[in-house]
């Protein structure tokens, strides 16, 4: 039988903050947004390990942002540790001003993987002056990262003043129980069928990315339908050799 054609179901986690998953120690960082969308916040500080959920966090926080205030309220941005953002010699000025008007004036920036800016005095650049703008304008900005700010290496003194400013706020990693509930989630927002005891099975076995977890989906979702076959255990050892 010819593989069946794939529709194109969402591959990209659905980041609202009405979808937002709490647990405890993830009670101050949701705070944190929340007064921020209110006006209540200027600037704060996410600081949390790899996976436990910051940049989906921030992307709801700039959704949330855009529902309510319209299209450019909102704006996300992660550093990736490269010189991307690096103007040619003699046009820096120039080139950066033409990229902070292209933002516009939005009234929530978020400002992810804070860590990596360690690395790229271009974005290093970049960052201290969008968070330049948007507050000159009214705005709140809230920065996200790995590890504390205060802490690392290789960062502008007046850029990490601007990092540190405001308000901090840990995220600690959800646990077994809620690491399934975001994995269910995850399954929902593709509409892919997960039965309680597949969800448990790869929860415990997957890596606790995020990321990790949709990319399992995707490969489970798409040798399902090739196969023809329901999503059960013994196709996800096989198809994600777990």
């Amino acid at each position: 039988m010819a593989d069946q054609r794939l529709l194109p179901w969402p591959l990209e986690a659905q980041c609202t903050l009405a979808g937002w998953i709490s647990w405890e120690g993830a009670a101050l960082a949701r705070g944190l947004v929340d007064q921020a969308l209110s006006g209540a916040l200027m600037v704060g500080l996410i600081v949390g390990p790899e996976g436990s959920g910051k940049t989906h966090l921030l992307r709801a926080a700039v959704a949330e942002a855009e529902a309510r205030w319209g299209v450019g309220a909102g704006y996300y941005w992660a550093a990736e540790g490269d010189e991307s953002l690096a103007a040619p010699s003699g046009d820096g000025e120039e080139i950066l001003a033409r990229r902070l008007e292209a933002t516009g004036a939005p009234r929530l920036l978020a400002l992810d993987r804070v860590e990596r800016l360690t690395q790229a005095p271009g974005e290093q650049e970049w960052a201290f002056h969008l968070f330049n703008r948007v507050r000159r304008t009214g705005g709140a900005v809230l920065w996200a990262g790995r590890e504390d700010p205060a802490r690392l290496p290789g960062l502008p003194p007046e850029l990490r003043s601007r990092i540190l400013w405001g308000a901090a706020a840990a995220l600690a990693p959800p646990g077994e129980e809620m690491l399934s509930c975001i994995l269910g989630k995850l399954a929902r927002d593709r509409q892919v069928l997960l039965s309680e005891e597949l969800t448990r099975f790869l929860a415990l076995r997957l890596p606790r990315r995020v990321a990790a977890y949709q990319a399992a989906l995707d490969l489970l979702d798409r040798e399902g339908l090739r196969q023809q076959r329901p999503l059960t255990i013994p196709l996800a050892r096989q198809v994600l050799e777990l």
